[in-house]
């Protein structure tokens, strides 16, 4: 848009000097003539010598200006297509599940989409980062997600007739059964942009610490880092969003407080998405954390965390089911959820249902998060976690600080 009112200012300007400047030769030609063809009038002065053939034919006052519009709208084009093309534009969110009291989470996406069209974007794909349904006790990899994804998906199309519902992300959560419309873990390449999945049953999954899977997190972290550093060592430009359910950072779900060490060995994907963020544009999504008060120091349902930000990651010791004890680490990456569709609870800081926008151009990124009443802030003020007191865990010295839509981050290349 910004494109455009620029290019129609300055075809306007240009054709506005253009008619002032036709006008007022058209006035000094009139009067000339009507002061000479009056009768009983004199002439101010002697009629011109005609030329002779070998003169050059004076250049109009017409043709001047012409040639002095044309330079202008072609300065104005060059400057015009100087400026950032808008290459891609992504949705993201994650957990669309029901719980008592909050909206269905089709009626959620339907009015998200709402706000997002009424914002002025225009959608090209959506990453979705797990957990379709919400079946008390099937929360280990059990419940099928495939009638939540064919509603997702018809939701979409509704919203642009055009969709290609084939080309959605759909990341598993660990309420998911890994049925055949969830992606995989590996790379997917779009033109634009790529993103890397990370499936979350095999390889980065939820109760690492209790079920003693720190080599599959090892595992998974190994394939990643061979992937990013063929990416890099081909020259790829491209940004890459890791999309996973689980979250990487620190919190009271990692700790003696849950006993499960949910992403205990997190560090092992951290180290790796850190060390080719100095390379490559990398953008880590996650979901998960939406109850329970686990992300309040986080800023609750908005969690965002820019490059050169502060990370708290889980320090594990070897045979611990949990950890209460973190390394600060320092973010090479954006990270952050993608937007909660179906409940949020226990918070503290912000409980607000959301998606966030992933605007792509060649020389920066644009991220903005909405509500179903549009626009709102991407990150929320932190605080202490109300369900489980986790104070003597994090200090406050951690907590997130509110920050507004949007934000623009600077691409590498």
């Amino acid at each position: 848009m910004k494109r455009k009112g620029t290019q129609i200012c300055a075809l306007l300007l240009a054709g506005m000097l253009l008619l002032t400047a036709c006008a007022s030769n058209t006035a000094s030609r009139g009067g000339a003539e009507s002061f000479s063809g009056a009768e009983g009038s004199t002439s101010a002065s002697a009629p011109a010598e005609p030329s002779s053939s070998a003169e050059t034919e004076p250049v109009s006052a017409e043709s001047s200006v012409e040639a002095e519009a044309e330079t202008m709208s072609a300065e104005s084009s060059a400057e015009v297509e100087a400026e950032p093309e808008l290459l891609a534009t992504l949705f993201f969110a994650s957990d669309y599940q029901y719980k008592e009291g909050w909206p269905q989470p089709a009626e959620t996406l339907s009015s998200l989409l709402d706000a997002v069209s009424s914002a002025g974007y225009q959608l090209d794909n959506a990453i979705l980062c797990g957990d379709y349904t919400y079946l008390k006790g099937l929360s280990n990899y059990e419940a099928s997600p495939e009638e939540s994804i064919a509603e997702i998906k018809s939701i979409f199309t509704a919203y642009d007739p055009d969709w290609d519902a084939e080309d959605m992300v759909f990341v598993q959560g660990n309420h998911d059964a890994l049925t055949e419309s969830l992606n995989e873990t590996g790379l997917y390449e779009y033109e634009d942009y790529l993103v890397y999945v990370l499936d979350t049953q095999y390889d980065f999954p939820w109760k690492q610490g209790a079920l003693g899977l720190e080599e599959t997190v090892q595992n998974a972290a190994a394939e990643m880092e061979a992937c990013f550093d063929e990416l890099i060592a081909d020259g790829e430009t491209r940004p890459v969003i890791i999309a996973g359910h689980v979250p990487l950072h620190y919190s009271g779900r990692t700790s003696s407080q849950q006993g499960t060490g949910d992403n205990l060995y997190s560090s092992y994907i951290f180290n790796v998405v850190n060390d080719a963020a100095t390379e490559l544009d990398c953008i880590y999504l996650f979901g998960h954390n939406h109850s329970k008060g686990w992300d309040s120091y986080m800023g609750g349902s908005c969690v965002y965390r820019a490059v050169g930000d502060s990370l708290l990651l889980p320090a594990f010791s070897e045979g611990a089911v949990a950890t209460d004890t973190f390394s600060v680490e320092t973010l090479n990456f954006t990270y952050l959820n993608a937007g909660y569709l179906g409940y949020f609870s226990d918070s503290g800081a912000a409980d607000t249902l959301t998606c966030t926008i992933c605007e792509i151009y060649e020389d920066e990124i644009v991220l903005t998060r909405c509500s179903v009443d549009g626009v709102c802030e991407l990150s929320a003020d932190g605080a202490a976690n109300p369900y489980s007191d986790d104070t003597g865990l994090i200090s406050s010295d951690y907590y997130g600080t509110a920050l507004p839509s949007p934000q623009v981050i600077a691409r590498k290349s």
